[in-house]
């Protein structure tokens, strides 16, 4: 038994009154594990109080439904640690719990996953065979009956027994051990240069407080069920009113720090709300940019649109012009060609005199009719004369030029002939303007 704030005697009792309350409320027991670390190089002396004071705890009736469960073990089984071990395991099964195993207890090993670390798995599977086996049993420890049914003290019981002998022990040891450290420490000035068992202040404070404490359990031994229960609630609720002070000073550091956490949650949000309302600022300012540079970059857009169309639109115009130039071109040169046509025979017909102007006029015509395409056949009205007469020889008569006797074997050329040339032109002049036709008559009086 070991507990670095409780003594031996309070674990005992705190064993005692859990197990005395257990079996009066009729909560019995199926079977207890008791665990050791085999990794331990020796079996001390509170090792051998603890499987002591395990043994008297049960009783031998209660052994068939011990097991002792051994961990710590080496992973690597062919190392020298774990035949060590292996070794101690025999000493445990042979020196110590050789009544336990006789009686049919049992004796298993868990796994470890490291030096530090059981195997779960391992573990599992003892403890589920332990349960297998002892489900539909229920034992009564020495302890249950002594206190419970017998009515016997602390001290009186199997591990109160057991108990005492160890108070006793250690009781004598340390006592010696104090008084050798006072002896060898009022003889040390004298003997100097000389190794002693002397103790400093600190030892020696342990030492007595050591041996005070254990006066106090030699003296606690004779307590009776009523008396440990009634130790226990007292200090049950000692504890419990420690752990509840220990809990509302934590919860005040909490709430310390907690009201600290808000304090600085509140500042950093503070700081991130200017932050953000900075980062809103030049987002906004940054959107300005980017809308003026995108309504920039629009303007120029539709400003390159509008020039691109305009010089669209000015090259169409350009090749419309230069079109409308050629058109121009080609009809003053049509003009020209019909003032030449026109003009120059009616003033050789005008100089010439009457009958020459109507040759003038026949030629005239026979001109215009070949720059409008009429010798093609197109007109037959304006066709007439030529498709009887050869322009030729109408143009030799006209002139004074032809003999009736040098006519053309073909055509018999008489004066109707000039006659009906003479109604064709006049018929074609009625399709000229006012003042062309005024001209031409006023040209044809002259010459006549």
């Amino acid at each position: 038994m070991q507990d670095t704030n409780r003594s031996d005697l309070e674990i005992l009792n705190v064993i005692s009154n859990f197990f005395s309350v257990s079996f009066a409320n009729r909560n019995l027991l199926n079977g207890l594990i008791y665990l050791h670390q085999i990794s331990d190089p020796r079996m001390g002396r509170t090792r051998r109080l603890n499987i002591d004071m395990f043994k008297a705890l049960c009783g031998e009736d209660a052994f068939p439904n011990v097991a002792v469960v051994t961990s710590m073990w080496s992973t690597d089984e062919s190392s020298r640690e774990f035949e060590k071990q292996i070794e101690r395991e025999e000493q445990l099964s042979a020196e110590y719990l050789a009544d336990v195993l006789s009686a049919e207890g049992l004796l298993r090993r868990v796994k470890s996953k490291d030096k530090t670390t059981i195997d779960v798995s391992s573990a599992q599977e003892i403890f589920q065979e332990l349960f297998d086996l002892w489900k539909d049993d229920q034992i009564t420890l020495d302890i249950q009956h002594e206190l419970v049914n017998s009515g016997l003290r602390i001290g009186s019981t199997a591990a109160g027994k057991v108990l005492s002998s160890h108070l006793d022990k250690t009781y004598s040891a340390e006592l010696s051990q104090l008084r050798s450290a006072t002896k060898h420490a009022s003889y040390a000035p004298t003997i100097p240069n000389e190794a002693t068992d002397a103790l400093d202040d600190d030892e020696q404070k342990a030492l007595q407080a050591s041996l005070a404490q254990l006066r106090a359990d030699k003296q606690g031994m004779d307590l009776d069920l009523v008396q440990v229960h009634v130790q226990e609630r007292k200090r049950f609720i000692a504890e419990l009113t420690a752990i509840e002070a220990r809990w509302r000073d934590e919860l005040a550091e909490r709430e310390r720090e907690q009201a600290e956490h808000e304090r600085m949650l509140a500042k950093r949000l503070q700081q991130q709300e200017q932050q953000e309302q900075q980062q809103q600022q030049f987002m906004a300012a940054f959107v300005r940019e980017v809308a003026a540079q995108q309504q920039q970059q629009w303007r120029e857009e539709q400003q390159r649109q509008r020039e691109e169309k305009y010089r669209e639109e000015v090259e169409r115009m350009r090749k419309d012009l230069e079109e409308m130039r050629a058109e121009i071109q080609a009809k003053t040169e049509t003009a020209e060609k019909a003032k030449r046509a026109w003009v120059d025979p009616l003033i050789e017909g005008a100089v010439g005199g009457g009958m020459q102007l109507v040759g003038g006029l026949i030629t005239a015509g026979e001109s215009y009719d070949s720059y409008h395409g009429l010798d093609k056949g197109e007109d037959v009205e304006r066709c007439e004369l030529t498709d009887l007469v050869d322009r030729d020889v109408v143009r030799s008569a006209v002139m004074g030029d032809l003999q009736v006797g040098r006519s053309r074997p073909e055509f018999e050329i008489h004066r109707k002939f000039v006659a009906d040339g003479v109604l064709a032109l006049t018929r074609d002049l009625s399709n000229c303007n006012l003042p062309i036709r005024l001209l031409f008559i006023w040209l044809f009086i002259l010459g006549a």
